[in-house]
C-alpha cells in the first residue's frame, strides 16, 4: 500500500465533522470503516477549460475547482488548502479503487456501470447533454451527417454512446479514439476528422478557449444526457451524504455566479428561463449514495 492510500481522508474527520472526538466517527452506523483521516485528496483533471484546466504553469482554474473549493469550504475545511491530485480521464475509476484519493470532481457522469464496480456519487452537480464541437461555418447536421468522422474520448461516456449510431451512413462514424480531449481537438483542426463528439459543458469549455475556431451543433440530438457527480469510494453514505449536504448549499448558493463566470460562451437563450445545466432537485435522491459495500481492493 503507497503512502497516499495510508493516507486516505476519514473526510469527515478531516472537514471538522465530527468534533474533537476524531476516534469517535472512524466507524459508521453500520460498523463500516469510514474514510476518514488527517486531509482530503481530490482527484482533478486538467485538460477541460471551463471545467478544469491548467497550463502547468499556474492553479488549475473552472467550474469543477471553484466547485470543490467550494464544497471543502461549506464542509469547514481551508478552501486554499485542497490537494489536487492531477489525472486523466480514464484514471478516475481507478484512483478511486485504489484508495488514492477521497474525492473525485472531474465531469465525471453517475452511471450504473460505475456504481456495479463500487463507485458512487455525492451530487448530481451538473448536467449535460452530448454534442458535437464542428470547425466554424460547418454543415453538420441532417443529410450533412451520415459518414461523417468524429473523435471520442476512449472509453468515455460519449464513447459508450457512440454504439448506438447506426452502421448504414445515416449516423456519423468514429474515426479515432484517443485518451485526453485535446488530442481530439487537433485532429479536428488539422482536418482529420470533421467533429468531437462529447458532453455539451465540455465543448462549450473548448469553445470559451477558442471561439473563433469552433462551433457546438446539435446538442441534445444524439448520446444521452450526462449527470455529473463527485466521486467517492462505495460503502460509505454517512461520508457520501455529507458531501450532499455540501453541495446543497453549493448548489443555491454559488453554483449560478460560478458557472457563469467559467461557461460566458455558451448562448443565453440556452438558458434564458432554466438552466438546463442546472440538476433537478430530485436529481439527487434518486442517484446519489446508492452503493452500500465497499469494493474489495
Amino acid at each position: 500500500m503507497n503512502t497516499m492510500r495510508r493516507r486516505l481522508p476519514a473526510l469527515l474527520a478531516a472537514l471538522g465533522l465530527c468534533g474533537m472526538a476524531v476516534t469517535a466517527c472512524q466507524r459508521e452506523p453500520d460498523g463500516q470503516k469510514s474514510i476518514h483521516a488527517e486531509r482530503v485528496d481530490v482527484g482533478l483533471v486538467t485538460d477541460s477549460p471551463g471545467l478544469s484546466f491548467s497550463d502547468h504553469k499556474s492553479d488549475p482554474r473552472g467550474f469543477d475547482v471553484d466547485l470543490a473549493h467550494g464544497v471543502v469550504g461549506h464542509l469547514g475545511q481551508d478552501q486554499k488548502a485542497v490537494p489536487f491530485i492531477i489525472n486523466n480521464v480514464g484514471q478516475r475509476d481507478q484512483e478511486l479503487l485504489d484508495r488514492d484519493v477521497a474525492l473525485v470532481v472531474a465531469a465525471y457522469s453517475i452511471t450504473k456501470a460505475r456504481n456495479e464496480r463500487g463507485i458512487d456519487f455525492a451530487g448530481p452537480y451538473l448536467k449535460t447533454d452530448q454534442a458535437f464541437l464542428v470547425r466554424p461555418g460547418e454543415k453538420f447536421g441532417g443529410d450533412q451527417i451520415g459518414g461523417r468522422p468524429v473523435c471520442v474520448i476512449d472509453g468515455s461516456t460519449a464513447d459508450q454512446a457512440t454504439a448506438a449510431w447506426a452502421l448504414d451512413g445515416t449516423d456519423p462514424r468514429v474515426r479515432s479514439r484517443q485518451t485526453i480531449l485535446s488530442d481530439c481537438i487537433a485532429l479536428l483542426k488539422e482536418g482529420t476528422v470533421d467533429a468531437v463528439f462529447d458532453d455539451e459543458i465540455v465543448l462549450y469549455g473548448y469553445l470559451g478557449e477558442l471561439p473563433e475556431e469552433f462551433q457546438v451543433k446539435l446538442p441534445g440530438r444524439y448520446g444521452q444526457t450526462q449527470y455529473y457527480g463527485i466521486g467517492i469510494l462505495g460503502g460509505h453514505q454517512d461520508d457520501c451524504r455529507a458531501v450532499n449536504d455540501a453541495l446543497r448549499e453549493y448548489l443555491t448558493g454559488q453554483w449560478k455566479t460560478d458557472f457563469t463566470n467559467n461557461f460566458d460562451e455558451i448562448p443565453a437563450d440556452r438558458y434564458a428561463s432554466v438552466n438546463p445545466f442546472l440538476p433537478d432537485e430530485g436529481d439527487m435522491g434518486k442517484l446519489s449514495c446508492q452503493v452500500k459495500d465497499e469494493p474489495v481492493p
